[in-house]
């Protein structure tokens, strides 16, 4: 195995290895961001940068879903930092009855709902992730849209274990570049649960709030807002445990499993 290049950090650090890490929404990236010194990549708005355990860690905000060009111009921008591994992380909804809120899933593949088309991401990744806690399923959905309903998900759930919405897109652009990939989910949602809102409405891609349709949403249902209050718990309380979980799993890839992804990948160089 040759040399690998070591890269210069923004702090003045040389480090080893760079790893991207994606979140869809600053209010699932928000527990991560506290912990660690973030800073604003110049001139890339919705990409951060840190030094973790002497690897440089870039975090790219994806927005909600996969809005066509915008969305790809964003990941590609991000892509050019020539990361040896790239993680598609966030919040997701469980499609199974067996996963509750706040457990933190791997993925051994990633689907659209049709079925048809599926990424792969790297097994000695997916192994380290469960490894540090993560449940090992086999199947990520990435929807076009929020699945709100037990009735939708239901549906769904003969194609996988938990929804979600930019990992199939994040990875495909990352095996194509080459570069080891894994999708890793907080449980948001469980299977029977009906989303308080039509979130659709309520809250554009960058996940600001759109106050006069939450207005027009709650409004004629007031009894939504204590629904909505313990889903906006329950969701910054999965953020928090997908945050302690990345800091296990960064740390433990630091340490052994980054050659042998590399390697699966065919991105020694």
């Amino acid at each position: 195995m040759r040399r690998r290049e070591r890269h210069e950090g923004f702090i003045g650090e040389r480090f080893a290895v760079k790893i991207l890490v994606t979140f869809a929404v600053d209010a699932e990236f928000a527990p991560w961001r506290k912990r660690k010194e973030f800073r604003r990549k110049q001139g890339l708005p919705e990409l951060y940068v840190t030094g973790v355990n002497g690897l440089e860690v870039f975090v790219l905000l994806t927005g909600i879903g996969w809005d066509g060009a915008s969305s790809s111009f964003a990941l590609a921008d991000a892509l050019k930092e020539k990361p040896d591994i790239c993680i598609s992380s966030g919040l997701a909804g469980a499609l199974k009855p067996a996963y509750r809120h706040g457990d933190i899933l791997v993925a051994r593949r990633v689907c659209r709902p049709e079925g048809d088309q599926v990424v792969t991401p790297i097994p000695s990744l997916v192994s380290s992730a469960e490894e540090n806690g993560a449940r090992i399923v086999e199947t990520f959905v990435t929807s076009d849209r929020i699945v709100q309903t037990a009735e939708e998900k239901s549906k769904l759930s003969a194609r996988g274990e938990a929804v979600e919405m930019e990992s199939f897109h994040v990875l495909r652009a990352a095996t194509r570049a080459r570069i080891p990939c894994v999708a890793v989910r907080a449980v948001s949602d469980t299977a029977e649960e009906e989303l308080p809102l039509d979130f659709e409405q309520v809250v554009d891609r960058a996940g600001q709030v759109r106050w006069p349709n939450l207005l027009r949403e709650v409004g004629p249902h007031p009894k939504r807002i204590r629904a909505l209050v313990r889903f906006g718990g329950r969701s910054k309380a999965a953020a928090n445990q997908l945050s302690d979980f990345l800091d296990d799993y960064i740390e433990a890839l630091s340490k052994s499993s980054l050659p042998r992804a590399m390697e699966a990948a065919g991105a020694i160089r």
